[in-house]
């Protein structure tokens, strides 16, 4: 009976340690993924170099290969290693020329280029100074920071639909696209009329896909690290818990005093860690209250601990934050947080508007960081987009009226 009896708690012990590892590999490649990129057709053919593929078949991506799209109404995703896309259009081709990323996201190197017809890319990682997102068309580079943009090549125009693209020509010459600008790709002047040349269809397909797209990466990042299941054991020794739970709590003071008992070292790499977290969760764009606070709550550790260079970062995506959520009259209780944490950065900000690194008009950032009333800043900011937006509307209106009478 006491034999009987030392086996079943042996196998009680067995078992719980079985289900520890499990859990504990699930966790590790749930965001660690192996370290390749890969394109699936969605509809239609498509090849990789002379190889044509099925439906639905993955497959990863070297540098060198040539992926196309045949016929009509074929479309491929490609998911790059830190999880930005690239979608292709039927009938296109493109040449993957760099595909390497570190595992913790530090590092990230993607190029293609461009050779057929039309893409969509939509990059969700914070670029640091040795990372890029190049997309090559025509002797000339795109180079992109979370931003979603499209390439057509024989409509010959590169246009950005958020955020912002460093457009370098085959002369040489810099042009930074800011949401919903777009340039020729063979003149490189400011096309007015885009709005006008874009594929309608195009684009709302890819705004469809690319929210469905966030709502899967939010899925993912919640059940891994969000779900409440009483048999997670892992997550009371998991390192990437410990922090995801402390930054949930929305506690700054809870945070900062968990990392400053820490040994030196041990800081280091947690404040590492947090910089993976925040790569894992920068596609969250506030629909998702609580990964938008996760995300936050992650940068205002990291605006402390960075180089004024990468302070810099966080702070002009903030301000993206801010600007995109005014527009869209979001939750104010997050755009005053956004704000505050803004204000908090006073000084840095105003000695850095002035090298013309970010995009927001001064007057208007000089508003967002000396008012004393965030509620009324509000009201006139979006006062002031709506106005900007009338104009924008009549200009393109007026500029369409004066080529018709031509």
């Amino acid at each position: 009976m006491k034999i009987f009896k030392n086996k079943w708690i042996f196998g009680i012990v067995v078992s719980i340690f079985a289900l520890f590892v499990a859990q504990f590999y699930f966790i590790t490649n749930s965001f660690q993924r192996d370290t390749s990129s890969y394109v699936t057709l969605i509809q239609g053919q498509w090849r990789i170099n002379s190889e044509l593929l099925s439906l639905n078949q993955k497959e990863s991506l070297q540098p060198g290969d040539i992926i196309a799209t045949i016929g009509e109404n074929s479309l491929a995703v490609i998911e790059w290693w830190d999880k930005s896309i690239t979608r292709l259009w039927w009938n296109s081709r493109i040449e993957v020329k760099e595909n390497f990323v570190w595992s913790d996201l530090e590092k990230i190197n993607i190029s293609f280029e461009l050779l057929k017809w039309r893409t969509w890319s939509n990059v969700i990682s914070i670029m640091w100074e040795n990372s890029y997102f190049h997309q090559e068309v025509r002797e000339s580079v795109a180079a992109v920071r979370w931003t979603v943009f499209e390439v057509d090549y024989e409509k010959d125009y590169i246009f950005v639909s958020n955020h912002q693209v460093k457009f370098t020509t085959s002369l040489w010459e810099e042009i930074f696209l800011d949401s919903w600008e777009g340039v020729s790709l063979t003149k490189f002047d400011v096309l007015w009329n885009i709005l006008d040349i874009r594929d309608k269809a195009w684009a709302d397909l890819n705004s469809k896909l690319d929210a469905e797209y966030l709502e899967e990466l939010r899925q993912e990042f919640l059940q891994t690290f969000l779900e409440n299941n009483p048999f997670n054991f892992v997550k009371y020794f998991d390192t990437d818990y410990k922090i995801v739970s402390l930054l949930q709590e929305n506690n700054p003071l809870k945070l900062s005093t968990y990392i400053q008992s820490l040994p030196e070292e041990k800081q280091t790499e947690i404040v590492s860690k947090i910089d993976q977290i925040h790569q894992w969760v920068n596609f969250e764009n506030w629909e998702n209250s609580t990964l938008y606070n996760i995300k936050q709550n992650a940068r205002n550790v990291l605006i402390e601990n960075k180089t004024d260079e990468e302070k810099k970062t966080y702070l002009r995506y903030t301000l993206y934050d801010v600007n995109e959520m005014i527009q869209k009259n979001f939750s104010p209780e997050l755009i005053e947080k956004n704000i505050k944490l803004l204000q908090e950065n006073r000084d840095f900000l105003t000695t850095q508007a002035q090298s013309n690194v970010f995009w927001v008009d001064p007057e208007v950032l000089k508003n967002i960081l000396f008012t004393n009333d965030p509620e009324q800043l509000l009201k006139d900011m979006t006062s002031k987009f709506k106005e900007l937006e009338q104009k924008w509307q009549n200009f393109i209106h007026n500029t369409l009226n004066d080529l018709f009478k031509r």
